[in-house]
């Protein structure tokens, strides 16, 4: 054996890729944890954390203060998806919360029956606010997520449409 195949394999040596030196540790880095994709405006993340902040921290909060980052968020994600839509459609901007709207919206649904309680034995069912805002918050983002599908007048389909009527 020669002394080249018991050293160990370098992991930090740099490799050439299209005549850029990148390491082998910038290759590997990952991206931090984020609940939405990149492009999402501030609005849509800055809501969906008061609101699900809110609801997760309800009994530690109490609450009147979660109540109050409920209606502080709800109304940050809900103008801040219509503002997102709007570019997404027509300026193709990246970053619509898709997932987020899933997720808000199966598990908001899940959490109704959940807190649905009675004081007194007989009398009327009541239920918390913050589940059903939930899932209307998800419904909000999957229901803009069409809008966002039609694509703006400048799309490439529409211009391959364009080309081929023009060729007929």
């Amino acid at each position: 054996m020669t002394d080249e195949a018991e050293k160990p394999i370098d992991d930090t040596s740099d490799v050439e890729v299209a005549g850029d030196p990148v390491t082998a540790k910038e290759k590997k880095k990952k991206e931090p944890f984020r609940f939405t994709d990149h492009g999402c405006r501030t609005e849509v993340r800055l809501g969906a954390l008061l609101t699900v902040g809110a609801i997760f921290l309800w009994m530690w909060l109490g609450p009147n203060k979660a109540v109050w980052m409920l209606l502080m968020g709800v109304p940050l994600l809900w103008v801040g998806v219509v503002i997102q839509a709007i570019e997404a459609r027509r300026d193709q901007r990246p970053g619509y919360p898709m997932k987020l709207g899933i997720v808000f919206a199966v598990f908001g649904g899940l959490m109704i029956p959940d807190q649905m309680s009675r004081v007194v034995p007989d009398g009327a069912l009541s239920f918390q606010i913050q589940a059903p805002l939930l899932c209307l918050s998800g419904l909000w983002i999957i229901a803009w997520w069409f809008y966002t599908r039609g694509g703006s007048a400048d799309s490439s389909t529409s211009q391959t449409t364009r080309a081929t009527e023009g060729m007929s």
